[in-house]
Formats: structure tokens, C-alpha cells, sequence
């Protein structure tokens, strides 16, 4: 029945009516009751709703409601499904007389009428030993469930008592377990103890009961006095910031308008009502870019003297004048030769031995006569290495090796890297042969005839070559369909449009988990191989299984092995699954099952299963799934805690065998991530660990390597010892909300499908075993398949290359996707992008668009990068993003939670993350290129790798994003932007300076201001304001917390020069943090940031958050340099709208360039200005102990 709550949401969500559930907890004599009262805005109904769980009630009351809707002819019972019409009109027709109707009000007066008994103080009391039923809104002086544990842990606090604690047990029969919380506590002021119990059905739910029994005794003797509701504090809200502009800087602005010729809101003070003092801009400089005259994508098989992968004719070498029969015998030879090789014999006898290779003929048989084709495998049976190479050699044979060129997406960069050098080295050749890959931010292309090239789904190659047609790719394969990305859903999209016009392209999809009939529907019935057979059986176990294999007992003594990882999902509500054992187990099995809530990961049982194992004679790695990195460094520092020898820093001891620990995460550097792939010496055993590295000593006769992963090694990821795979069968996924700007990591239960493919990893050379860290009835509730990602990520890139490719509506385009996005997902994208020029108003592409839609990185970013570029910090801009693009290059100790003081110090006196992430990647620029520099607090540091040992920074990570860095730039150069506007500009954040490293020419400290600018216009509405501590408000005027990994995270109070921060993201994991704090101004976020800016009661109100007492004209003068801003970027853009230009034409681009990189020198001037009379007009004082003084500035 819980699809009749979201038919009830659905039907009010249509009259714009948000459901109220009030949710309420109640004692009885059969534990804990969820009460839930339900009204809608316009009707008097209240539903009425109680369950064990809050889920069943809410669909108990929202079914009440839904027969009250029937009853009252307000809703139709069609909209219900059949299979509930039944019950629906029962319910209508049994509650139509008035009289029978009973609304929660009524029956909680009439459980509130029980008389209340005294509490006895020589016996237990809770919700068995006093046999009434209690309501948490009673009179026992206003402790309820919320607020009993606080007011005991006061009560402790002031009588100093410590030894208090929950004792547990399990009560009720084997089906229907319940904790049963009990605890003692003395009362010194009547030299008395007192006792209580309290059921749950999870420990929290149990001693939340008991602690309010013990509160009500409490009340009752007298001891405490009747809970006082807290006064409501004042809604918390910015103050109002005086702002003084000198009158010649008031002049230089207004000249420079009239120059300019923009107008601006004459406004005064006094107005009565709200005076808007933004200006609508009629300048239309987004010139659209002309749409494709067909809404499709255009394809040709491989033809003369055109490599596919560049998308250009061939100028030199002989591929440019050979014909395609020469080109095939060549190629042919070319194989025939390398067939002779040793080593390629032995390579290929390994081959013919993987599963699919008795399938050879039928897929080949497939492809041949199909335009589509579905091959279905188990994982490891070699379909994702070897069927591209049957594709390749069965055209090389044939005499037709020139008319072959296979792309193959892969769901990860990590994957297209490794699966491309794997194929690579089975042919005997070296990448860049017949073998290449593109990812974000690499590539390595391969030959333009008779070759394979391996890439993500969408970004880069493959979007490029779909910008001008498909032409010179013969097969498209799909890896791992099942996945259901957004690039893997879009692309399939335009596959079927593609073969609908272009039956002879061929499209291959595969999968080991795949709904074979979504897919054959989607595709009109494509033809479907099935691979039979893996290379080695696995046995998988379960929870149940895995305690009773090792004899596993909770006590005590192991609350602190206990991580929390809450689920976030419609079933977090359920009863824990946990209490459903089969009785085939121990009655100890059981209940040890029992107390392990669902919600935990247990680490002590991760080693007793590795422990258990290891006692067996496993050899080989142990692969260890877990839903994130945090989980994951807390699991490094539990078996460094409970294992580790003190002797040896990175030496952990698992029941007498060293290990060695390989995280592996996508945001890690090729170095890192491909260590988890290096084979260890036979005899050996390897447990890795995805996300990060730590290469721990190794014993002299037994290793230990354990591999720490999460999904990303679910797929074509294969490392190929693994004999043992333990699951925690949960998934963390990323989700972003936008009517609260909040990105979510969510960990839920992965589906059956990720549970197979992780099962997969495990029997590549030897049988193996599989352990699910959930319960067999857990098993049985899982989604057979993981929702697309289409359904729940922001769709900017997506609609962007719809405009870009020519597709025509995206409204129109998405919704034939297989399972189509939410319309206000797509109308949502669209406006963001029409915000941020990349569309016009009616949504045709802009040459800025087009630029975006090429750069790795998001749309919004894109844009600030190009601004940066107009305003000659387009190195800058393009670090910044790059870092951005990976997780944070600091090295923090597991016992330190927040950077070092040297780490810190990057930031100078700029208080921003930003500035120390610039800071340390410049460093280590200059050190790779053997440049002296002046670090914090070392001088002469010439090398990379002192650089890194240092300061404590991850020296591949830092590789990785200079070469994102690189790729970049070329990226705009090639659009343009002149070499000058990027090059790239040394900081020197302790001297206040910024230099051109290679020129040795010094500028004013003018770019890190404009960095900061740019940085509101990416990041906006990301802004907060600071009030203490790590305290922050946003702008949607919720508090949050300075993340601790931020230069500006101080455990004292500390008074910065400006409260307000620009951040990268806001997001919940425990609580709400802000990540990658800068410092900005007031009138920073005037200029590059409000959305609306009004004049209101004589101030000026910023997005009715900050409100600035100060001029209204001079305010309305410095919104209309928004205009000037958004003239540099049309008048750079009007001449970069294809790539069409040369000679002359791009001569004209630059010098277009150069006009606007003048222009923008009069608004840097104002803006320099601005700053310098807001910022420098008191000396600035670093609170960590090292003074940096700015000298005041005068006009």
C-alpha cells in the first residue's frame, strides 16, 4: 500500500499542496507506537494513522485521506492502481457516516485521561513494569522522548556521575525481536537509586525510552523541575553594514559608464516601496549559433585520408595517399607478423580460455546481421577485453581491416585506462597502436585505421565527433549498460535515433546484469547473445552466514567498532531486517544477527571474516566494498588501532600477517590508482582499499593485501587475483537538491544487480567466496536494479550537448530517453544556462554556450574560466578548476583531523582556500620545473618530491591536475583566447604579490581580487556570513559549519577582516559543512553575485539577506558594471562561434581579444578601487601567530 501515499503527494502536488504529516511517539504496553496525524491545506479532514514504524503509519493516514478524498468526490478512483481499487473503496464506503469518524485529536484525549500512577522507586519502572499506556505529550512536566536524554545528561553532569550506562538484551519471540534498554541511576539528593527499562526496536529507540522513565521518576520525586519550553531565539540574520564610497571614486564610476554609454536606476531614498536597482540588459551580444538543419546526429563509415579520432583530414605519413584496400593489407601484415610472436601465442592461449570465447561466433554472428546487439555475461568472462578484439581481427582477416574503427565507453576514466593498456598488452603492442583511450583531462589516441578506442560515454572524444558527425567509427560498443549513468542514458538516446537513419553503424550494448527486455524494447527488439559460463564457481554467504562461520559474539566491549552510515532512502523507515532470521540458524546466530542494527558496519566482523579466511589458506586479495572514503579511512584507522605494532608507523598485523592497504577512489591520480593492479609474489596475499594508498611493511613470508573499494571496482575494473570479496551492500550516491542549494551524499542499499557485479569480482583464478553484510531478508527487499541517474542529477552538461549537437527541444530529446528525466529537472538546466549566457531566451545555443559545452567541467565554472581568461588570470582560473576537479591534495595524519599550522600558511593573509590550493599547486609547479621558490616557511625547495614531503601534498594528485590544468588552456587557445591571457602567473601570497614566474615581472596584488570575483559569479548563491567560531549562515539562512579541512577552520574564535565567504559546495554528511572558503567583500557580492538587489526603508537589500546602509545611487552605479562584465564576454564570443576562421578571420579573434582585454582595464581599475578603500583601510592582523600588515592605500 505504499504506492497510495505517493498518489495522494502526487494528486497534491498538482493543486500546489504540500501533505503535513505530524508524527508522534507513544509508549504502551507493546513498546514504541508512531501516531500520525495528516491534514492538507483546505480541507477540515484530519487522517488518523499508528504503526510500529513512521513509514506504515504515514501510508495508514494517507490512505484514510484518500478514502475521505473519494468519499467527498474530490479524487477519482482510477488514479489508483487495480490490484488496491478494492481496498480503497471499502475504506471510502466503511467511513462515510460522520458519526464513525474518529481524528487523532480525540484519541489522544482520550489516552491522556488515564489516571497517572505514582512511580515506584524500589522496582523498575518503564513501558512494562507500569502497565498503562503513556503518551509523550502527558503531564510528567513536559519530558517526552526528544528531550529526556539531554536532561539526564545534565542531571550526570551536575552530581558528576560516571558510571552510568545502558545495559541491553533481545526479547520477544525469533520473528519479532526487540531491544530491551535497562539502566540504574543514583539520585544523591535522596541517597536513592533509581531504576528503568524501555523497548525498541533499535538500541537508540530503547534507551530513549528509558531515559525518559528515568526522567519522569525524577520529575515525580521532585528532584527536577517541569521541562520549560526555550525562549524561540531571534531569528538569526546578517546586521546592517555601513558602506562609505569616496566621492572621485563615485566620479570615476559614473565616467566611466557615460563612456560606456550604460545607464543605471536613478534611485532616491525615501521611497515607500521597493525600488529594483538591476537594469535589464537589451545589448542580445550571445549571438546564437546556427542549430544543425536536421535534429540528428550525422554518421559515415571510415573513409580516405581522415582520422576519426582528431575529426581532420590526414596532411602527412602514408595513411594520407594510401586507398583503403592498402591501408587493409597493411594492417593485415601487420597482424600476421605479430600472430608469430611467442609471447602473442601464449598471450592468446590465455585468451581462448576465458568464457567467452566459445561465444566467439555468435556474436560475431550478431553484429554481422544486426544493428544492435546485447551480449549478457557474467562478470570476468572476458566480454569487455575481448569482444572488440573479435570485431577488430575478424574485419582485419577478411581483408577489410581499414573499414573497422570501434569505440568503446566505459561507465569510468579508470576504467577506459586500464581496459585500453590490458587490450594493448594482449596484442602485443604498445598503447597508441591499435589501442588508445580519452578520458577527462587524457587522451592517447590510437591509429586513424583498424583500431580501438576506449572512452567515457560522452565528455570529450565522443562529444567532439559527434559535433561535426560520427564519420570514420564503424561499431559503437557500450559497456556496462547497467550502470544507468546520465552520459550512458543520453548516448543511448542518440544510438537508436542514429540507427533508425544509419542501419549499417553497429551498436553493440553489454552488461552481466542488465533487464534484458528493457533493453531489446528500447532498441526494437535487438538481437541478444548470453554468455554461458565464468571462469570459477563463487559461493556467497550472507550476515547470518558470516557470524555463524566465525563464531561472532557482540559484547559491550565492541559499541566502538560500531561506525554509524545511516541509510537515507524511502525504506530507512522499515523495521530493521536485522530481527528476521530463519530458524535453520543458532538461536545465537540470531540473536547476535539481532543486535547488529542495519544501519552499522561492523568492523570487528570485517576481520574476523578476513581472520577466519586467512586461518583457511586464502591466497590471493581481498576486495572490501564500502559505501564512501570516509567509512573507509575510518576502517584504515580502526586496524591501525586494534592491529598495529607501535614499533612500525605503517605496519598493521592481522592475526599474525602483515597487510598492506590499497585504497582506490576516481578522483585519485593513475599512480594510486593502478597500484591495486600490481601483482604480488606468489603465496602472497593482497587486501586493497579504494579511494587512497597506504603501502604498509611487508612480512617476510606471508602479505596480506587488502583492497578497500567502493563501486568503482564493480565494473570492468578487474583485478585479477581477488579470491575473496567482502560487501557492505551499500552504496553512497551523490545527490544535489536545488530548493535548498544542498549537495547530499547519500548511502543506501545498493541494488541486486551491484550485489552480482561485486559478487563477480571475486573466482578470476581460483574459486571464491563472496560475503553480503545483510541479512537474507534484507537480500529479498532489494532493487533488483539501481535507479539512472537521469532521474536524480543536475542536468546543465546534458542539455548543454543537446544544443550543442543540434538536437532540437531538449524537452523533446529526453523524454525519449529510457527512462525520462523529470520535466522541471530539464526546464531547470535550461534556465541556468539561459542565466549564464550559454542559451539565448528562446534556448538556441551561444558561442559561449559552444565553448562550455567543450571544457571538461561545469557549465557554471566554464563561464568564469572564460572571464578570467578576458581578464588575463585564465592560468589562475583553470588551476582553480582543475583543482576543483579532485579531492584535495593535502596529506592528513589518521590521528589529525584539521591541516597544519605549514599547510595553513599557504593562504597568507587572503583567508581563502582557494588562494592556499593555488598557493601550493604554483609551488609545486615551480619546483617540477626546477624553479627556486619561497615557500611559508622554507626557502630554496627546488625539487618536486622535497616540496611534497615537506608540506605534506600528494605529489601524483598534483601531477594529475597540472596536466588538467594544461588541457585546459589548450582547450581555449584552440577556441581563440590568445597564449598571453593564460599564461601563468606565480603568487606570492606572504609578500602580497603576484609575479609571471618566467618573466620575473611583477603586477599589483590585483589578481587574487579578481579570482575571488570570479569566484562569487561561479559559485553564487554560495555565500555565507561568519558569526563565530566555525559558525556560518548561508544565504537560504541556515546555519552551517566551516569545513575542517579549511585554512579559515580556527577552534577559537577569530575576528576576520570580512565576515562574508564564497564556498565551493555546501554538504551533509553528519551535519552541514561549507567546503573551499575565500574571503569576499560586501560589495563583492554587489557586483558579481546578488540576484536581486533593491533599495528598501533607505538600504540596500542584497537577495533579502544582507542589507548595506550606503548611497543608492552609488549602489545602482556599481550593479550596471555588470553590464561592462558581460559586454567583455560578448565581445570575445561574437568572434568564436565555429571553427571555420583562419588566417585573417583568426587574426580578427585576436584582436577582438585584445579590444576587450583593454576595455577591461577600466573596470579593473574600479574594481581595484573598490577593494583597496573596503580592505586596506585598517592594518589586518593573522590570528595564527604571524603578523602580515597591509599598508593603507589611499586614492
Amino acid at each position: 500500500m505504499a504506492e497510495v501515499k505517493a498518489i495522494l503527494n502526487q494528486w497534491a502536488a498538482k493543486r500546489s499542496i504540500k501533505p503535513q504529516y505530524d508524527m508522534r511517539a507513544v509508549l504502551g504496553d507493546n513498546g514504541l507506537q508512531f501516531h500520525c496525524d495528516l491534514t492538507l491545506t483546505g480541507f477540515d479532514h484530519v487522517s488518523y494513522g499508528c504503526s510500529t514504524n513512521k513509514k506504515a503509519a504515514m501510508t495508514t493516514a494517507a490512505r484514510d485521506f484518500c478514502a475521505f478524498l473519494l468519499r467527498t468526490k474530490n479524487m477519482d478512483i482510477s488514479m489508483f492502481p487495480a490490484n488496491i481499487r478494492e481496498d480503497i473503496e471499502a475504506d471510502s464506503s466503511s467511513s462515510a457516516a460522520p458519526n464513525t469518524t474518529t481524528t487523532s485529536t480525540e484519541l489522544v484525549a482520550n489516552i491522556s485521561e488515564v489516571p497517572k500512577e505514582p512511580a515506584s522507586t524500589d522496582s523498575p519502572v518503564g513501558a512494562n513494569s507500569s502497565k498503562k499506556t503513556t503518551d509523550i505529550q502527558e503531564d510528567c512536566g513536559g519530558w517526552t522522548l526528544e528531550n529526556s536524554k539531554q536532561c539526564l545528561n545534565q542531571f550526570m553532569q551536575t552530581y558528576k556521575l560516571t558510571n552510568f550506562a545502558y545495559e541491553y538484551k533481545l526479547s520477544g519471540p525469533s520473528h519479532r525481536l526487540e531491544f530491551v534498554a535497562e539502566a540504574s541511576l543514583p539520585v544523591p539528593d535522596l541517597n536513592m537509586t533509581i531504576s528503568a527499562s524501555g523497548k525498541g526496536f533499535s538500541k537508540k529507540q530503547a534507551s530513549a525510552c528509558c531515559a525518559m522513565s528515568l526522567v519522569h521518576q525524577l520529575y515525580n520525586l521532585g528532584v527536577i523541575r517541569k521541562f520549560e519550553e526555550a525562549t524561540p531565539k531571534k531569528k538569526l540574520e546578517v546586521p546592517i553594514y555601513d558602506v562609505f564610497v569616496p566621492p572621485p571614486l563615485e566620479q570615476d564610476i559614473s565616467d566611466y559608464l557615460t563612456t560606456e554609454g550604460i545607464n543605471y536606476v536613478e534611485a532616491t531614498s525615501g521611497s515607500l516601496e521597493s525600488v529594483s536597482l538591476i537594469t535589464e540588459d537589451n545589448d542580445d551580444s550571445s549571438m546564437p549559433v546556427v542549430d544543425h538543419l536536421v535534429n540528428s546526429v550525422r554518421w559515415s563509415p571510415p573513409i580516405m585520408n581522415f582520422n576519426p579520432w582528431t575529426g581532420k583530414q590526414i596532411e602527412d605519413g602514408n595513411w594520407s595517399t594510401m586507398t583503403l584496400e592498402q591501408i587493409s593489407a597493411y594492417l593485415f601484415a601487420q597482424r600476421f607478423s605479430r600472430e608469430t610472436s611467442e609471447s602473442y601465442k601464449l598471450m592468446l592461449k590465455a585468451r581462448n580460455e576465458l568464457p567467452v570465447f566459445s561465444s566467439k561466433e555468435k556474436i560475431l554472428d550478431a553484429v554481422n546481421n544486426n544493428s544492435a546487439t546485447l551480449v549478457v555475461g557474467e562478470t570476468g568472462c572476458g566480454k569487455t577485453t575481448q569482444v572488440c578484439q573479435y570485431i577488430l581481427d575478424s574485419m582485419l582477416d577478411n581483408g577489410k581491416g581499414a573499414c573497422c574503427n570501434i569505440i568503446v565507453t566505459q561507465p569510468r576514466r579508470i576504467s577506459a585506462i586500464t581496459v585500453a593498456e590490458r587490450v594493448a598488452t594482449e596484442r602485443g603492442e604498445k598503447l597508441g597502436q591499435s589501442v588508445g583511450y580519452s578520458v577527462r583531462f587524457d587522451s592517447h589516441f590510437p591509429s586513424p585505421y583498424g583500431s580501438i578506442m576506449f572512452c567515457t560515454p560522452f565528455k570529450g572524444v565522443l562529444l567532439r565527433r559527434m559535433e561535426n558527425g560520427l564519420q570514420g567509427v564503424s561499431h559503437i560498443i557500450v559497456d556496462e549498460v547497467h550502470e544507468r549513468d546520465v552520459d550512458t542514458d543520453f548516448l543511448l538516446i542518440i544510438l537508436r535515433d542514429l540507427l533508425a537513419i544509419y542501419p549499417d553503424l553497429r551498436v553493440i550494448l553489454m552488461s552481466a546484469t542488465v533487464d534484458t527486455s528493457l533493453f531489446e524494447q528500447y532498441f526494437n527488439g535487438c538481437a541478444t547473445v548470453h554468455i554461458e559460463g565464468r571462469l570459477f564457481s563463487v559461493t556467497r554467504y550472507f550476515l547470518e552466514d558470516a557470524v555463524q562461520m566465525t563464531n561472532f559474539v557482540i559484547d559491550e566491549a565492541m559499541e566502538d567498532s560500531f561506525v554509524e552510515d545511516k541509510i537515507i532512502s524511502e525504506s530507512a523507515n522499515v523495521e530493521n531486517l536485522n530481527l528476521i532470521v530463519s530458524d535453520s540458524y543458532p538461536e545465537s546466530v540470531r540473536k547476535t544477527v539481532a543486535m547488529m542494527p542495519e544501519n552499522d558496519s561492523n568492523f570487528e566482523l570485517i576481520q574476523a571474516i578476513i581472520v577466519q579466511q586467512i586461518a583457511q589458506g586464502v591466497k590471493g586479495s581481498i576486495l572490501v566494498f564500502l559505501p564512501g572514503w570516509n567509512i573507509i579511512i575510518t576502517l584504515q584507522r580502526f586496524l591501525e588501532t586494534r592491529l598495529a605494532d607501535g614499533s612500525l608507523t605503517y605496519a598493521s598485523y592481522l592475526g599474525g600477517i602483515k597487510c598492506v592497504l590499497l585504497p582506490l577512489h576516481s578522483q585519485l591520480p593513475k599512480e594510486n590508482q593502478f597500484q591495486v593492479f600490481e601483482a604480488v609474489p606468489p603465496g602472497f596475499t593482497k587486501v586493497c582499499a579504494h579511494f587512497c594508498l597506504q603501502l604498509f611493511q611487508c612480512h617476510p613470508r606471508i602479505l596480506l593485501q587488502i583492497i578497500l573499494a567502493t563501486n568503482i571496482a564493480e565494473s570492468s575494473v578487474t583485478i585479477s587475483d581477488v579470491v575473496m570479496v567482502i560487501d557492505s551492500c551499500k552504496v553512497k550516491l551523490k545527490k544535489y537538491t536545488s530548493y535548498n542549494n544542498m549537495i547530499h551524499y547519500v548511502t543506501t542499499w545498493a541494488s541486486k544487480s551491484n550485489l552480482q557485479q561485486r559478487c563477480g569480482r571475486a573466482g578470476r583464478c581460483q574459486p571464491g567466496v563472496c560475503f553480503h553484510l545483510c541479512s537474507k531478508a534484507r537480500f529479498e527487499r532489494l532493487d533488483q536494479y539501481s535507479e539512472p541517474e537521469m532521474l536524480r542529477s543536475p542536468l546543465h552538461e546534458t542539455v548543454l550537448a543537446v544544443k550543442l549537437l543540434g538536437l532540437g527541444s531538449s524537452v523533446n530529446f529526453l523524454s525519449k530517453a529510457m527512462q525520462p528525466p523529470p520535466l522541471d529537472s530539464v526546464c531547470e538546466a535550461e534556465m541556468v544556462l539561459r542565466d549564464i549566457g550559454a542559451l539565448t531566451k528562446d534556448s538556441q545555443l551561444t558561442a559561449l554556450g559552444r565553448i562550455l559545452a567543450h571544457l571538461p567541467i561545469d557549465p557554471v565554472f566554464g563561464k568564469t574560466i572564460v572571464l578570467g581568461t578576458i581578464f588575463s588570470i585564465g592560468d589562475i582560473m583553470c588551476s582553480i578548476a582543475a583543482l576543483s576537479s579532485f579531492i584535495e591534495p593535502y596529506i592528513i595524519p589518521l590521528h589529525q583531523k584539521r591541516l597544519s599550522e605549514s599547510q595553513k600558511a599557504f593562504t597568507g593573509s587572503r583567508f581563502s582556500d582557494h588562494t592556499a590550493l593555488l598557493e601550493i599547486y604554483q609551488c609545486f609547479v615551480a619546483a617540477r620545473h626546477n624553479i627556486i621558490i619561497s615557500a611559508p616557511f622554507n626557502y630554496g625547495i627546488q625539487s618536486e618530491k622535497d616540496f611534497c614531503r615537506s608540506y605534506r601534498v600528494n605529489a601524483p594528485l598534483l601531477r594529475t591536475i597540472f596536466e588538467a590544468t594544461h588541457q585546459l588552456k589548450t582547450l581555449l587557445q584552440n577556441f581563440g583566447f590568445l597564449p598571453e591571457l593564460l599564461q601563468m602567473h606565480r603568487i606570492c601570497t606572504r609578500l602580497g604579490l603576484i609575479e609571471t614566474t618566467l618573466l620575473g615581472k611583477r603586477c599589483p596584488m590585483m589578481a587574487l581580487f579578481q579570482m575571488t570575483s570570479l569566484l562569487i559569479a561561479a559559485y553564487y548563491p554560495n555565500v555565507c556570513w561568519h558569526y563565530g567560531k566555525r559558525r556560518v549562515l548561508t544565504l537560504e539562512n541556515t546555519t552551517a559549519l566551516i569545513h575542517k579541512h579549511s585554512v579559515n577552520c580556527e577552534s577559537q574564535n577569530v575576528q576576520f577582516p570580512s565576515p562574508f565567504f564564497v564556498f565551493s559546495e555546501k554538504m551533509r554528511t553528519g551535519t552541514v559543512a561549507c567546503r573551499q572558503l575565500s574571503m569576499v567583500t560586501h560589495l563583492q557580492l554587489l557586483l558579481f553575485g546578488a540576484k536581486s538587489v533593491e533599495l528598501c526603508d533607505d538600504l540596500v537589500v542584497l537577495d533579502n539577506w544582507l542589507k548595506l546602509r550606503m548611497s543608492p545611487v552609488v549602489a545602482a552605479k556599481i550593479v550596471a558594471l555588470r553590464r561592462c562584465v558581460n559586454r567583455l564576454v560578448g565581445l570575445a564570443k561574437c568572434h568564436l562561434t565555429n571553427e571555420k576562421e583562419c588566417g585573417d578571420e583568426l587574426q580578427n579573434v585576436q584582436d577582438s581579444t585584445c579590444r576587450a582585454v583593454a576595455a577591461e582595464e577600466g573596470i579593473v581599475m574600479v574594481l581595484y578601487s573598490i577593494h583597496r578603500i573596503t580592505m586596506f583601510r585598517k592594518n589586518l592582523c593573522y590570528s595564527r601567530g604571524y603578523v602580515n600588515t597591509i599598508q593603507h592605500c589611499s586614492y
